[in-house]
């Protein structure tokens, strides 16, 4: 077992995992944007919370003495068989000993319960697994899991593709319009007649001399993502804007180690994404997620 987990967790077990946060991040909003019917099972309680909470001690011989405030991590059901228990102060000490960025100040313990089924359990751990890691890519976190000496942070870089979900639908002459105005050689590349009344589905495509391909498209969904459900409905909608770059080598796009090349056409193409979606947001309204399904800017 790794000695952090052991004193942030008694009994700890393989399978745990540490999500190291800065201080500012609400876990759960990360954690709804994947579970949506996660919840507290005991709340935590902040530092200033507690200090509140104090009384002093009453009679003479206590002179105004008062408790020692302390704050105190809650536990949330995350999934079927997981639980995420936090925040945990993390340390000077704890941040050289594992390797973490000295702004992860904050950890939060996410561990298997044991029950539920054989395949049930392994189910539900891939995709806690999977959460962990994407939730530390998007907030700029770190993971620790059991057994391991140096934490991993994951590179936010790797989010790019944004997509933004809208109550709207644009005719694809009017979005051309609005992606013209950031990739000026983009033409619509495909549409779709459209069915039962329904708004035209197509494609924008806009070739870069040296950065490959970015994709606009229009769809309509039939079930939005979780992050989309805690929302008003008048903050997203049925159709999906779709904003992706095609680098042309799907390998480094997978790679969590990307060729020299791909990372700088990458850092190159990443605040066009961002300004097309930007683009059709301020036309249309809605919610931008990224490909992880995370909520921008949160």
């Amino acid at each position: 077992m790794t000695a952090l987990l052991d004193r942030l967790g008694p009994g700890s077990r393989t399978g745990d995992h540490l999500l190291a946060l800065p201080a500012h991040v609400d876990v759960m909003t990360l954690v709804r944007a994947w579970f949506p019917d996660a919840d507290w099972l005991v709340e935590p309680v902040s530092l200033d919370t507690a200090t509140s909470r104090v009384v002093p001690l009453r009679g003479a011989r206590f002179r105004g003495m008062a408790p020692q405030p302390e704050a105190t991590p809650g536990t949330l059901r995350l999934a079927p068989g997981y639980v995420l228990t936090g925040p945990h102060p993390l340390t000077a000490e704890d941040t050289v000993t594992y390797v973490l960025p000295p702004r992860h100040v904050e950890g939060y313990v996410v561990r298997p319960t044991g029950e539920g089924t054989p395949d049930e359990q392994d189910r539900e751990a891939a995709r806690v697994i999977a959460w962990v890691a994407a939730a530390a890519r998007h907030a700029h976190g770190a993971v620790l899991e059991s057994g391991r000496t140096q934490a991993v942070v994951p590179d936010a870089g790797q989010s790019v593709d944004r997509t933004l979900y809208s109550a709207h639908p644009l005719p694809p002459q009017h979005a051309l319009a609005l992606v013209r105005t950031v990739l000026v050689q983009a033409v619509v590349t495909a549409q779709s007649a459209p069915t039962d009344g329904g708004p035209v589905a197509w494609t924008i495509t806009t070739q870069t001399p040296y950065d490959g391909t970015v994709e606009v498209g229009l769809s309509r969904t039939d079930a939005l993502p979780p992050a989309l459900l805690q929302l008003p409905w008048r903050d997203s909608g049925p159709f999906a804007y779709a904003v992706r770059w095609r680098s042309g080598s799907p390998e480094d796009e997978a790679s969590d180690h990307p060729s020299s090349l791909h990372v700088v056409a990458r850092s190159r193409i990443a605040p066009v994404v961002e300004k097309v979606a930007a683009v059709f947001e301020r036309a249309v309204a809605g919610t931008v997620l990224d490909d992880a399904g995370f909520a921008v800017g949160v």
